[in-house]
Parts: structure tokens; C-alpha cells; sequence
């Protein structure tokens, strides 16, 4: 059971850094039985935060899971940033968690969850 400070603490770094989105993913099967190829379009809830401090990234991810990638510099002068991705399932248990104390991000994270729990 993950503490109630790391909880909130993740919701106000979310509520500042954070994104919601609803992505549109196809998947693409082989059916042998017809020698065709089958593609099936389906939705995925995501969330990101992304900030030039690994350190930050990585206290989350040992708690909520998830993968941190590295971002493209569009500048020279700036600084290497970091992003923290975690999608589907375990990223609608994270909205659950952080909804209540959610206030920037709280009408996105409603609308995510709503749609997750009414697609299953």
C-alpha cells in the first residue's frame, strides 16, 4: 500500500507537470485461417510528467511503476529533459489514487476515469 504523502505528493507534481490523454491504438493481428491480416482500433488512457530532474522521475516510477524516456533537445541551450509514461490499467489504479486530491487536473483525471471504467 503506497503512503498517503507520496500519493499526494505525486498529485501536486502531476497537477503542475502532468498530461491526461485518451490515445487511439490499432493492433494488428495475423488470422491464419483466412491469410489475413486483421487490425483492431482500440482506446488507451496515459499519463506523463516530464521535468529536467531524473531524480524526481525515478522516486515516482519506484512507486506508481511505469518507463522514463528521454526527450529531444529542440534547442542546444536547453537542458536534457526527462519523461515518465505509464498507460492502460495501471494508469487508471494511479487516477484512482490521485483524483481526490487532484485540483488543477481534477475535471481531466473525472473524464479519464469515466471513461475507463465504462469501457471495460
Amino acid at each position: 500500500m503506497i503512503k498517503r504523502d507520496i500519493i499526494i505528493y505525486l498529485t501536486g507534481f502531476f497537477d503542475g507537470e502532468g498530461h491526461v490523454s485518451l490515445l487511439k491504438k490499432n493492433h494488428h493481428k495475423y488470422i491464419k485461417k483466412t491469410n489475413k491480416m486483421k487490425i483492431y482500433t482500440y482506446t488507451e488512457l496515459s499519463l506523463r510528467l516530464s521535468n529536467t530532474d531524473k531524480n524526481v522521475l525515478n522516486y515516482i516510477q519506484k512507486y506508481f511503476g511505469g518507463h522514463i524516456y528521454v526527450m529531444k533537445k529542440y534547442a542546444p541551450h536547453h537542458k536534457t529533459a526527462w519523461e515518465w509514461h505509464i498507460n492502460g490499467k495501471n494508469a487508471n489504479n494511479i487516477v484512482k489514487l490521485i483524483y481526490p486530491f487532484s485540483i488543477v487536473k481534477r475535471e481531466q483525471l473525472k473524464k479519464a476515469k469515466e471513461f475507463y471504467d465504462n469501457s471495460i
